[in-house]
């Protein structure tokens, strides 16, 4: 879980709005990724008990 109650932005450009966010049980769930193809074998996985997605090659290190 973040602390961060802003965006943050480097340089010139402009922040996202701080609605963009998810929270860490927004994150922790994968149907908040359906584009992200999880888990059917894309480059993306959510492991059980994760709090976010990992990509495939994470797993297990």
């Amino acid at each position: 879980m973040t602390t961060q109650t802003s965006a943050f932005t480097i340089g010139n450009g402009t922040a996202p709005p701080d609605t963009n966010g998810l929270t860490t049980t927004q994150m922790s769930n994968a149907s908040n990724f359906l584009d992200w193809s999880i888990p059917a074998g894309g480059v993306w996985a959510m492991p059980a008990g994760a709090t976010h997605p990992l990509l495939q090659w994470q797993q297990g290190h």
